[in-house]
């Protein structure tokens, strides 16, 4: 069987859609998650699951207030996670919450501290517009991996969670 020039190029730009379709298909997922690791807030969401085991549902609403890096590798992260009534009640059911002592106040002090030595945080007074939530109503879980460890804050009344994550350098 003889093909023209038409015909060869027909199949080779076939084959190559076929093959580019089927390399879209297997690396999508892996793509798709890196883009929201690197470009959305819902990256902190993932890395909080992944990382930490911290089994939360999708937020309907993530701020994150600041994500720093030091010079040495170390880095502190700040996110407020919103949720409806349906979801909070299932963080509230699914993790085993402690309520807030004397030690949970001296490190979340300490994570004020050094996020003061960020240039940006300091100089935006972001802890003062978006200070660290600690009432005596609020409950907390600590998470620890060898990336380092965060502290999950939960408020009950508005619905929120503030986590404070420090990475490990």
């Amino acid at each position: 069987m003889k093909f023209n020039k038409i015909g060869k190029r027909f199949l080779i730009t076939a084959a190559a859609g076929i093959l580019i379709t089927t390399e879209a298909f297997l690396i999508y997922p892996k793509a798709h998650h890196t883009y929201q690791m690197m470009f959305t807030e819902l990256g902190y969401w993932n890395d909080y699951n992944d990382i930490y085991g911290l089994k939360i549902p999708k937020p309907d609403k993530i701020n994150n207030i600041f994500d720093e890096l030091g010079p040495f590798g170390e880095g502190l992260t700040y996110t407020a996670i919103g949720y409806s009534d349906e979801k909070f009640k299932s963080v509230k059911k699914e993790i085993k919450w402690h309520t807030i002592d004397k030690k949970l106040q001296n490190d979340v002090k300490e994570f004020t501290r050094v996020a003061n030595q960020f240039l940006d945080v300091k100089k935006d007074d972001v802890l003062k517009k978006h200070p660290v939530p600690l009432a005596n109503n609020m409950k907390n879980k600590v998470l620890k991996s060898n990336d380092g460890h965060i502290t999950v804050l939960m408020n009950s009344e508005q619905k929120k969670l503030y986590i404070l994550e420090m990475a490990a350098d």
